[in-house]
């Protein structure tokens, strides 16, 4: 079943892009809405780093976007807010903002040449290895997780008998270096796409996902709202939506995919579109050197056709 329970929503955390701290706060009470919370993070950084890029000279983004990352990482670690350890973990803005920290460092590392050069002229059995990693720690990613103690684990373990105001908690090292170990591969593969010459293969020759790709922030903003029309639907044609089997579940989720990808498509057509085109307007100016780069690594990134993604 899809929660909708509005008693709890605040609608001032999402009209202000803090729905992630509704989630920290209430837990997950209204997944349509709720879906927005990393949308939230997003927005919070994009009006933060601007500041950091206007302020400092660029010799020293490197240094903060890395200064980030550690601290994000360490607050995972040491981190208390929030109505569980696992909703601080997965939901606070400082938990998350490694990963839009990483990506800030990679795009400002892709305006040095030779950074670039380095990328281009990578081996091709470090781009198998890399992938290889990745790829392993991903799929193995929950039996990682469960080489530590949960809270309630840890509690047993210690037999602990005292309040919740006063409980202790498992040391999670994985829990907070491994999300920053995803962020970098990520990285890693957005740059191998875009430069390296020796790629195992370019993805970007798929034009379907180069065509996704446009309507990306779509597919995700709505995929749950047309989930939520397509199981009241069902419900209301006397099917069992609470405890449906596996025909059923897959003719939600093939009916549901398509739905988002016309209501994104929409979207992206009479509403997002214009918005970009604006942004192109207002925000590069040629004259510009450091924007003049920006630009170069822009088109590069638009001809390798997984610039949306």
């Amino acid at each position: 079943p899809i929660l909708t329970n509005t008693t709890i929503l605040n609608k001032n955390f999402y009209l202000f892009f803090l729905g992630n701290f509704d989630y920290v706060k209430h837990g997950i009470n209204n997944a349509i809405v709720g879906v927005l919370w990393s949308v939230s993070i997003e927005e919070q950084f994009y009006l933060f780093c601007p500041l950091i890029i206007a302020w400092l000279p660029r010799k020293h983004l490197v240094k903060v976007f890395v200064t980030i990352i550690i601290l994000s990482t360490y607050y995972r670690f040491a981190g208390t807010s929030g109505k569980t350890l696992n909703l601080m973990q997965l939901y606070h803005t400082f938990s998350c903002v490694s990963d839009l920290a990483m990506g800030a460092l990679f795009a400002n590392l892709c305006l040095n040449e030779q950074f670039i050069a380095r990328i281009k002229n990578i081996k091709l059995y470090w781009i198998i290895l890399f992938y290889i990693v990745g790829f392993a720690l991903i799929i193995f990613r929950a039996d990682i997780y469960h080489l530590e103690l949960t809270q309630n684990e840890y509690l047993k373990s210690i037999n602990f008998k005292g309040g919740r105001a006063f409980m202790p908690r498992p040391k999670q090292y994985l829990h907070a270096i491994l999300p920053t170990i995803y962020s970098l591969f990520f990285a890693f593969i957005i740059v191998e796409q875009v430069f390296a010459n020796r790629s195992i293969f370019k993805i970007g020759r798929i034009s379907i996902f180069s065509k996704l790709g446009k309507i990306s922030y779509g597919l995700y903003c709505y995929h749950m709202i047309a989930l939520f029309i397509v199981t009241f639907c069902f419900m209301k044609l006397k099917y069992n939506v609470i405890q449906p089997d596996k025909t059923l579940i897959i003719a939600e989720a093939t009916i549901a995919f398509i739905l988002t990808i016309v209501i994104s498509t929409l979207s992206y057509r009479f509403f997002e579109k214009g918005f970009l085109e604006l942004k192109e307007k207002l925000v590069m100016n040629p004259l510009s050197n450091r924007n003049l780069k920006a630009n170069n690594l822009k088109q590069s990134l638009h001809e390798n056709s997984i610039y949306r993604f």
